[in-house]
């Protein structure tokens, strides 16, 4: 797949092939044309709009608790998306299921334990790249919920980071491929 190199995007984050990764595992499962997809933890924008190059998206939604992306990704949606109409939330994964159901979720969190890492002295880069406890339970938790019957979740994880831990008490299918450190998951609502 190609994809967009130019993505504006803040100087303290940049998309990496893990994004396109996810991209590509998700275009081989989902169908030629969706109704609704979730970008989550979604920054610049660069997982939606590169599956909106690959799928037809009639509603594409984003969703970034950091208001700081917000003009890099509405720059990106008018450059780049092919979906049909979009939605941008600046909120947390918490509100997410009070605004719709979804086909398909997207998820590219971010990788480090806030006390398990080295935290960066920069305060975006930190909340773009650092978790705190719970978190993913709960992103998980939220996503599940806002899928529709059927509904796909996708997100990567590195694979040390035992993410099926936190799997086992939903009712998905899931399915998924490791590349180098990072595990990619397909959920499937059941």
């Amino acid at each position: 797949m190609d994809f967009v190199e130019d993505y504006s995007q803040p100087h303290f984050y940049r998309f990496n092939q893990d994004s396109i990764s996810l991209v590509n595992f998700a275009i081989g499962k989902l169908p030629e044309k969706v109704n609704s997809v979730a970008d989550l933890c979604c920054g610049c924008g660069v997982i939606g709009l590169e599956l909106s190059r690959n799928i037809e998206i009639l509603k594409l939604s984003f969703y970034e608790i950091q208001q700081t992306y917000l003009p890099y990704l509405l720059r990106n949606i008018n450059l780049f998306s092919l979906a049909k109409e979009h939605q941008i939330k600046v909120a947390d994964a918490q509100l997410l299921n009070q605004y719709q159901k979804y086909d398909a979720i997207l998820i590219n969190p971010p990788y480090f334990h806030v006390k398990k890492s080295r935290p960066s002295k920069e305060i975006e880069r930190r909340k773009a790249r650092s978790y705190s406890e719970g978190f993913l339970e709960k992103i998980l938790t939220y996503s599940i919920k806002s899928l529709n019957s059927g509904g796909s979740l996708f997100i990567s994880f590195p694979k040390e980071g035992h993410l099926e831990k936190k799997l086992g008490s939903f009712n998905v299918r899931i399915d998924y491929r490791d590349i180098g450190k990072i595990r990619y998951y397909h959920l499937l609502k059941l």
